[in-house]
């Protein structure tokens, strides 16, 4: 295989991915907030108008998003704390706490879809009419509030936020459903749409906290982050002069946004100082040339390597 020189690194390019991430971290908190907000002063408005126009999906709903806003306080908590610089106790920094709040958000999630669907069954029985106009003033304004602040979430680049946002687009179809059975029941006598529509709801946000949930998991797992081709890059990193081979090439993620890599390259045993310095270029710059990541690389002669597979060496 032909053998190619390392090409030279941009060392403009660490600056500029900081600046990036110092603007990324302003806006997640900022997001968040304004969600946290407008979240639990329309939960006060839906709990109050649900009780008014007695509707009980309205009223799951409202108890849903008062979870909701619990979940977006501490989330907005843990943005703020993940911001923190790394510490000699936490030499990562502490990124990883925003990954914290998004499992809670999601267990916050599931716990409020079963209780609405506990709350829900019964109804199905002895189902009320509620109050259609309050209904459909309700389900406008829940359609405003929550499409907004679902627009502003879906802009960030944070784990946090995504998770968020997923949630707050559910909420958004949930509305327009309660828009729908609303202007149905203007016309056709069917109060059980009511408890029936609260079930399918809490149906949809069950799955989306699952949803939501998985891929905290996989960070938490150290899991190779999604679009990353180990194969690929460890083809490129071969084929880079004076390389014989690699090993213990590892990807992981902090929280979803941050990456961080370690690699082992193997070279002869004449090797300068000046070629391990292109080598390391190189290797950095074809891993960042996929994805910007903070990566370790130690370089070993070809009787290290062996010596260290011989002491089964880390």
């Amino acid at each position: 295989m032909e053998r190619v020189p390392a090409p030279c690194i941009i060392t403009a390019m660490g600056l500029h991915h900081h600046h990036h991430d110092h603007e990324h971290g302003n806006s997640s908190v900022s997001n968040i907030r304004l969600a946290f907000i407008l979240n639990f002063v329309f939960a006060i408005i839906e709990l109050v108008g649900g009780i008014l126009v007695g509707s009980h999906a309205i009223q799951s709903d409202a108890i849903h998003d008062f979870g909701d806003s619990i979940a977006l306080g501490f989330a907005l908590v843990m943005e703020k704390m993940s911001k923190r610089k790394s510490s000699a106790t936490h030499s990562y920094g502490y990124r990883r706490l925003s990954l914290i709040s998004s499992l809670v958000t999601g267990f916050a999630l599931l716990g409020g879809s079963i209780y609405i669907v506990a709350r829900s069954i019964p109804k199905l029985s002895s189902p009320e009419m509620p109050h259609l106009n309050g209904m459909i003033g309700l389900a406008i304004l829940g359609l405003a509030v929550n499409g907004f602040a679902a627009w502003k979430l879906q802009h960030g680049h944070g784990h946090n936020e995504k998770v968020l946002s997923w949630h707050l687009w559910e909420d958004v179809m949930g509305w327009a459903a309660v828009l729908v059975i609303s202007v149905v029941m203007r016309f056709v006598h069917l109060p059980i749409l009511d408890p029936i529509l609260s079930i399918i709801i809490a149906i949809v946000i069950f799955v989306g906290a699952i949803r939501a949930i998985a891929p905290s998991v996989q960070i938490i797992l150290q899991t190779t982050p999604k679009g990353v081709d180990m194969e690929g890059l460890s083809q490129k990193i071969r084929q880079i002069l004076h390389v014989e081979s690699i090993h213990d090439f590892h990807c992981w993620s902090l929280d979803g946004q941050n990456h961080v890599a370690s690699i082992h390259v193997v070279v002869k045993n004449a090797y300068t100082t000046e070629d391990g310095k292109k080598i390391k270029e190189g290797v950095r710059n074809i891993v960042n040339a996929q994805h910007q990541m903070h990566i370790t690389i130690e370089i070993e002669t070809r009787d290290e390597a062996s010596h260290c597979a011989l002491h089964a060496c880390v």
